[in-house]
């Protein structure tokens, strides 16, 4: 096994995880359990393993995740239509307003 992935917590280690596994792909997270020791143990991060044979393939789309990640954490603030909230680029609905009657970001982002 090799380590393809290292996350800054748990719940991203899984969804990699995920991602892999939805391809066809054997993965395993390891190091989630001893997490909240981090600092008295360490640094211990939870980090995603595959088999040798898929290394490379699999990091192709990790990096594409974290292409995504990127991407995401990367759009501009927007305002809600309905209530003028100024809403963080990474979220996608108003937390406000009920999702019928927030508009998404792709829709507001003209509005930043």
């Amino acid at each position: 096994m090799k380590q393809v992935y290292v996350a800054a917590e748990p719940l991203t280690a899984h969804v990699v995880r995920e991602v892999l596994q939805s391809k066809g792909f054997f993965a395993v997270v390891r190091d989630e359990h001893i997490f909240g020791l981090r600092g008295e143990v360490g640094s211990v991060y939870p980090s995603v393993w595959v088999h040798e044979k898929d290394y490379a393939e699999t990091r192709k789309l990790v990096d594409a995740f974290e292409a995504g990640q990127r991407g995401a954490s990367a759009r501009p603030a927007w305002t809600c239509p309905q209530c003028g909230e100024r809403i963080e680029g990474h979220f996608t609905e108003c937390w406000k307003c009920p999702p019928e009657a927030g508009d998404s970001a792709g829709d507001a982002a003209g509005d930043a």
